[in-house]
């Protein structure tokens, strides 16, 4: 049994690289359908094929066949060249044109609707037209209240990635988020997302972190954060300027609980010193020790600990878990 688990990823592997090879003079023939169909399954299983991938974005593009893509055609195949990571720029403007047209906005899910700004935020493809109308759709009467958390922190932190300007949009997030019985759903990377999607867009919402705080100090909630979560939470408050001395307590509580701290780079050191100085909250003697360490030169204050320093030095990568994945629960089915 352990041997046949063992060669299960080979055998997949030989089967996707036989569906590329078979598939790809035959892509001409493939429906909108099949094409995103395809694409998807690429990607759930994270089968890299960069040639079969450029033939796919090829013949997507082949006019007049992105006219007759659904809503959920633009999503899946979205998703599936982000997820690949697979850069297709002719391909996402033709996307960004198709998903921006109002029949389509309209039949969009609320999981495609989070999908396509992840995708192309992901991406870092400029699409400033379709975020206009992604959040002027979101915005219409009642769009947003069918919204889970999971794709409001998505949708935030899509916005706040491609460094989109959205007031009003981030004024419904919050106002939906901080709706009874929410946030306690969301899981800490949504939490920690949304907290720096909000600080990283400079996006003044008080209410929003006083409850963000409130939710992660709950019972043992900090101690299934991940490292990352724990720092990028960290940075969102302190950059917002939002004060929370309670919670920032709590994360030093929670370091100490994990110790290794020597572990942390000497970045992740200086932004944790740098957020708790900014939050005015005294350190215990021996994680002040910890976080310093040996070293005499003053924290990076000149950049603030910024947010372009953070996300450039992978502290948030993008990447969503699975249970995350705004394309995790694409069926792949004709359900449209």
């Amino acid at each position: 049994a352990a041997r046949v688990h063992h060669d299960r990823p080979l055998r997949l592997a030989a089967l996707f690289d036989g569906l590329a090879r078979v598939g790809t003079p035959l892509l001409w023939q493939f429906d909108p359908q099949h094409l995103a169909c395809t694409a998807w399954a690429f990607a759930s299983v994270e089968h890299s094929s960069p040639a079969f991938f450029k033939e796919l974005a090829l013949e997507a593009v082949a006019y007049p066949r992105m006219n007759y893509f659904t809503a959920q055609h633009l999503s899946m195949l979205s998703w599936a060249f982000a997820k690949a990571g697979h850069l297709a720029p002719e391909l996402f403007s033709a996307l960004a044109t198709a998903a921006a047209l109002p029949h389509n906005l309209q039949r969009s899910t609320k999981q495609g609707l989070s999908v396509i700004p992840w995708a192309f935020a992901s991406m870092q493809h400029p699409a400033s037209s379709l975020f206009d109308a992604l959040a002027e759709e979101m915005l219409l009467p009642d769009r947003l209240q069918s919204f889970d958390v999971y794709n409001l922190s998505i949708i935030a932190w899509a916005f706040a990635k491609a460094g989109h300007a959205a007031p009003a949009l981030f004024d419904a997030i919050a106002a939906e988020l901080v709706r009874e019985g929410q946030l306690p759903h969301c899981s800490p990377q949504n939490l920690s997302n949304t907290a720096w999607a909000f600080a990283r867009v400079e996006h003044a919402a008080a209410e929003l972190f006083d409850a963000l705080a409130v939710e992660m100090r709950a019972g043992a909630r900090l101690q299934s954060f991940t490292s990352q979560h724990l720092l990028i939470s960290a940075w969102a408050f302190a950059r917002a300027n939002h004060a929370a001395p309670a919670l920032f307590e709590a994360f030093a509580i929670e370091m100490l609980r994990r110790g290794a701290l020597e572990q942390l780079s000497t970045l992740n050191r200086d932004s944790w010193l740098w957020a708790f100085e900014r939050q005015g909250v005294v350190l215990p003697p021996a994680l002040h020790a910890a976080l310093r360490g040996e070293r005499t030169a003053d924290i990076a204050r000149s950049a603030e600990c910024s947010h372009d320093t953070l996300t450039s030095s992978c502290l948030y990568s993008g990447r969503w878990e699975e249970d995350s994945d705004p394309g995790h629960g694409f069926s792949g089915r004709r359900s449209f």
